[in-house]
């Protein structure tokens, strides 16, 4: 319209100038003075279409488009046509052909060379598609005038093998490529245009993916189980693959949900902590990512557990069964209160269902057959089996006997009932409890202070405690001192606890001004300095004085309390230490049990031992092991109850009791989850028919002072043969109670305490047996009168310890060991050197230093001992490659060095506190195979290694290194290598991007790749070390030394001194890349 517009402006202006001409006008006429065409010379190929364009240029310079108004001629017809400046390729000519543009009477032209196509280009010439996936190819021209065009939509296209790859020919998708086979022989697309061909190759892979659908989408796992996640790909031919095992696993939050991605176990997802929000699971798969949400619960029950398994009741007795609940964390929880109680004849048994009862089984008639008692906890269920017996009531045995207790303090006793069968009961909670002169103590008779002694006023003359059940009582003489408390001692005085709630027992000891010392753990108001996250201490009943670790390692100082007196802070240190391993114990073995082989009806006190490791990775991999009782912490298990069961009841746990004989081995374990990780240890157990046949009781003493205490042994001999300690499983019986006291409470079975003077029997019982055994004793009037402390003058290391014996010689010439169950209190003159634990006499070195007074007082009576403490051991030397972060660098089994050239190492000793130091220059180095290896021992050269052999060999260097008398030795595989250098980098062991000043120090690491595959090979040793300018930084290619840059000194005298150097190595005719030391230069 624009155009039409302008003709007629221009015939108009035209029409009106001819008038004003004719009129005699004196004005310039505007006329057409030349008319362009653009492009002035083109190219069409026949068939095509190319567009010209007519410009006007007029006399006053101005210019018009006139491609429609022009007339357009073309000079060959036959070759080329025009309209309206549109040129038609018609046929192939040689001779150019013009093209004529005229308008108002001027010409202009454009020359139109008629092309054709010499060649098609298919790109990409040979390409690879997946199976199910496209391709898109493109057809390009090139004419004989060798320009090009895409032809690619004008193209056709076809397919040599549509079978295996199709190739489209319609419409906007021409020359899209589909893999439908895969196929190892390639197909050819063709591209034709103007008779003109032109091909690619192309090769159909297996499918591949497009996406990874992980499923279920959503789901909830309980903390302590797994569940098993699949991933499943979608391919480019649209079909599916579980590539669950493929994938890589991860999870964004593997301290609540972890996921396995080792073989076995990829998507496996354990709910390590509850968490409301929920986890998110991926998996990934050649780049591609798929994912799924996990909220963790709560832990679940597996099963309930009821302990005893068995109870023998005499007829009209009570005793109490515990339910125990575990869960799929392996946590455990007393749900004594919460189970439902059922009696499968209570008429005979009857068992407590109520608020204040609950388990408590009643023997109410004889039975000749066991009563199943049912606790019931939701669906799951556990039973025991109480038997009532004919056995009367013997004797009332009231723990502990013949005490001090000083005026203001309490002392809880406790009362057990002693059966004609050889039976025990606890009757603390049923008994009446009395005192023969409540003005100097009394003693409690409630539900909630059974046997509680009040010590009210100090009387030099002993009161009796009595505990009657029925007609039988037993009694108890108690004396009420006068002593002031003056000092409360803490042991241990220094404990380290691993994180997670592990737990650790703290006692407190007070001495009072009449010399006298008192346990008074249960009676001390307890505090810890830290917060809860690091730990905590208890304040309840029966948990007085036992730490707990919380989840962060840090730091408490633990205080006991009693009145206005608080001991010294002892220290609980919680750390990062991870649980390795568990060992299982029996009764007080210190090596662990792997086989367990009992006889029918023995009770067996397991104790689980935890191996943990302080310390991270590097060269130690786990840094110091250490090892802690986590009976409490674990949940047992027996593969088959019938022949064994273990108690998880938090009163007994651990406890193994043999249930019928086994002809095989039966599993017994012990499994606990910290932090999502769960570690389990386990021993085999047999148990033969063998009956107990005889009892052989002893003593270390035949006579004793009264008022002191001495354990009896008893061992059992079975009818296989066999022989064993049955202490903890006899009951024990005295034959005059004024006499002697013997304990049946646990950890002090068969202790015998004297009382007056005289002679004694002391029997030891096999429950539901007539199996027994005695000994005689004489209590005698005797007075200590002296101590001696054994070992004698000693030493021991740093962190070593050493228990001591406290030996008692009395008045009439008699010796006692004092160490156990007398009341001796253990001290050390100087803590800092070598603590000592209160009641153990175990102590423990601190400090180098000494000697310190190591002291055991009784009453008035003490001895001492010094010892010496010695610096850590040495425990072990290895030997690590070189590296910036020097002992604390990560190892590999073995190190590459290239034949010809040197790697350099470092010998580390390892002390028993964990302590690492670099002993690489007093170390001596040796190679095992000096035709491989050469061993540098002397000077700058210690520790380096050349390796001198051929490509394959290895060779083994060692490092020995002694220390106060203890040599260790650490080995090293190096292998050798060849290989031509290919490349060459260096790295520096600081950050170089600021200006550094005089004298800093930068160390240069060379890695090379070898021809050989060897990538990253350490060549700092061999290498040449230059820097491009020595008055910036000089750099070193000594041995010991090499590598080491320094920076040096500003020349004054330059007023434009250098700030640049750059650092190189060379080896194998190869050059490093550069790293830059920027001086600074000062103001």
């Amino acid at each position: 319209m624009r155009g039409l517009l302008k003709a007629v402006s221009l015939w108009l202006f035209g029409f009106v100038a001819l008038g004003l001409s004719a009129c005699g006008s004196d004005s310039t006429s505007l006329f057409v003075v030349s008319v362009q065409v653009t492009p002035a010379t083109a190219s069409v190929a026949p068939g095509e279409s190319t567009q010209l364009q007519a410009k006007a240029v007029y006399s006053d310079g101005t210019e018009t488009d006139v491609t429609a108004q022009a007339q357009w001629t073309t000079s060959n017809p036959s070759a080329v046509a025009v309209n309206k400046g549109t040129v038609i390729g018609v046929q192939q000519t040689a001779a150019p052909v013009t093209i004529s543009a005229t308008f108002d009477g001027v010409l202009g032209t454009a020359t139109i060379n008629v092309v054709h196509v010499v060649r098609i280009d298919v790109t990409p010439a040979s390409a690879s598609v997946a199976k199910g996936a496209t391709l898109q190819l493109q057809a390009v021209a090139t004419y004989s005038d060798d320009t090009t065009r895409n032809v690619t939509t004008q193209a056709t296209w076809s397919s040599t093998n549509p079978g295996v790859a199709t190739v489209s020919d319609a419409g906007t998708g021409k020359g899209l490529v589909t893999g439908v086979q895969q196929s190892a022989t390639a197909v050819s697309i063709r591209a034709n245009f103007d008779q003109v061909q032109g091909a690619a190759s192309i090769t159909v892979g297996p499918a591949e993916p497009v996406s990874v659908e992980v499923s279920p989408a959503e789901s909830t796992v309980a903390k302590g189980t797994a569940t098993q996640l699949q991933a499943v790909a979608t391919y480019t031919d649209d079909s599916t693959q579980n590539v669950t095992t493929m994938a890589t696993w991860t999870s964004n939050a593997p301290q609540f949900a972890a996921v396995g991605n080792s073989a076995g176990g990829k998507g496996l997802v354990t709910g390590v902590e509850q968490r409301d929000a929920p986890v998110t699971i991926s998996a990934a798969l050649e780049g591609l990512t798929g994912s799924a949400s996990v909220t963790v619960g709560p832990p679940l029950v597996v099963r309930i557990e009821v302990a005893p398994t068995t109870l023998s009741l005499p007829n009209g007795t009570s005793g109490q069964l515990a339910a125990t609940a575990v869960y799929t964390d392996n946590s455990t929880q007393d749900i004594t209160d919460e189970a439902e109680w059922s009696s499968a004849a209570p008429a005979v048994v009857a068992v407590g269902d109520s608020d204040a009862g609950k388990g408590e089984v009643t023997a109410l008639a004889l039975t000749s057959t066991p009563i199943t008692i049912t606790a019931t906890f939701g669906t799951f269920s556990d039973s025991a089996d109480v038997t009532v017996t004919e056995a009367l009531l013997d004797e009332i045995q009231i723990s502990p006997a013949n005490v001090e207790v000083p005026s203001g303090l309490t002392e809880q006793f406790n009362a057990t009932a002693i059966f004609t069968d050889g039976s025990t009961q606890d009757v603390t909670d049923t008994a009446e409890w009395g005192s023969s002169d409540p003005t100097v103590a009394t003693i409690g008779d409630e539900a909630d202070d059974k046997g509680l002694l009040t010590a009210v006023s100090a009387d030099p003359d002993p009161i009796t405690v009595s505990a009657m059940v029925g007609d039988v009582t037993g009694t108890t003489q108690v004396t009420v001192t006068s002593g002031v408390l003056q000092q409360i001692d803490v042991q241990p005085a220094s404990v380290s606890l691993p994180r997670f709630g592990f737990q650790a027992q703290f006692t407190a000891t007070g001495t009072f001004s009449d010399g006298e010392t008192v346990d008074l753990t249960s009676q001390a108001i307890w505090e810890s300095s830290a917060d809860e996250d690091i730990a905590t201490i208890s304040n309840s009943e029966g948990q007085r004085g036992v730490a707990t670790s919380g989840d962060t390692a840090g730091t408490s100082q633990i205080t006991a309390t009693v009145g206005d007196v608080t001991s010294a802070p002892a220290t609980l240190t919680v750390t990062e230490a991870t649980l390795q391993s568990v060992e299982l114990h029996a009764n007080d073995d210190d090596e662990p049990e792997t086989e367990l082989f009992l006889s029918l009806g023995r009770t067996v006190n397991l104790r689980a031992v935890g191996v943990f490791s302080t310390g991270s990775g590097g060269l130690f991999g786990g840094g110091t092991t250490s090892r802690r009782d986590i009976t409490q912490s674990v949940t047992w298990a027996s593969e088959n109850d019938e022949v064994a069961t273990v108690s998880n009841a938090s009163s007994s746990k651990g406890r193994l009791v043999t249930q019928s004989p086994s002809a095989t081995a039966v599993e017994i374990s012990a499994t606990i989850t910290i932090g999502g990780v769960t570690r389990r240890g386990s021993l085999d157990l047999t148990v033969s028919n063998a009956a107990l046949v005889s009892l052989d009781v002893s003593a270390s003493t035949q006579k004793l002072a009264g008022g002191f205490r001495t354990p009896l042994t008893a061992m059992g001999t079975f009818g296989d043969g066999s022989t064993a300690d049955v202490t903890t499983e006899v009951t024990w019986v005295t034959g005059d109670s004024n006499v002697a006291t013997v304990s049946n409470v646990a950890g002090q079975e068969g202790v015998v305490k004297g009382g007056a003077k005289g002679t004694v029997t002391i029997t030891a019982k096999r429950p539901g047996s007539t199996v027994e055994d005695s000994v005689q004793l004489t209590v005698t009037d005797a007075v200590l009168q002296q101590i001696s402390v054994l070992p004698g003058n000693t030493s021991i290391r740093q962190g070593e310890t050493l228990g001591y014996a406290a030996n008692g010689r009395f008045s009439d010439n008699s010796t006692l060991d004092l160490s156990r169950f007398n009341g001796v209190a253990w001290s050390s003159s100087d803590a800092n050197v070598a603590v000592v634990d209160a009641a153990t006499g175990v102590a423990t070195g601190r400090a180098q230093g000494g000697p310190v007074q190591i002291t055991a007082t009784r009453g008035s009576i003490s001895g001492s001992a010094q010892l010496r403490v010695s610096g850590y051991a040495l425990a072990d030397v290895v030997i690590v490659p070189q590296s910036p972060e020097g002992c604390a660098g990560d190892t590999a089994p073995l190190e590459r060095v290239p034949s010809g050239f040197a790697r350099r190492f470092f010998a580390c000793a390892r002390y028993f506190n964990g302590t690492v130091v670099n002993v690489t220059a007093n170390a001596q180095w040796t190679s095992q195979a000096t035709n491989v290896v050469t061993m540098g021992n002397t000077g700058a050269i210690k520790g380096r290694a050349a390796a001198v052999g051929d490509e394959g060999e290895q060779g083994v260097i060692r490092a020995s290194y002694s220390d106060d008398g203890i040599t260790a030795a650490g080995t090293y595989t190096i292998s050798v290598i060849d290989g031509d250098i290919e490349s060459i980098v260096i790295q520096a062991d600081s950050e170089l991007g600021g200006e550094l000043g005089e004298g800093t120090v930068v160390n240069f690491t060379a890695l090379a790749d070898f021809s050989d595959g060897s990538d990253g090979v350490n060549i700092t040793e061999s290498a040449t070390w230059t820097s491009s300018d020595v008055a910036v930084a000089t750099i070193s290619n000594t041995d010991g030394a090499r590598g080491r840059a320094t920076v040096v000194a500003v020349d004054e005298d330059d007023p434009m001194p250098p700030t640049e150097a750059d650092i190189t190595a060379s080896a194998g005719g190869v050059t490093s890349n550069a790293l830059t030391i920027q001086r600074d230069n000062g103001p």
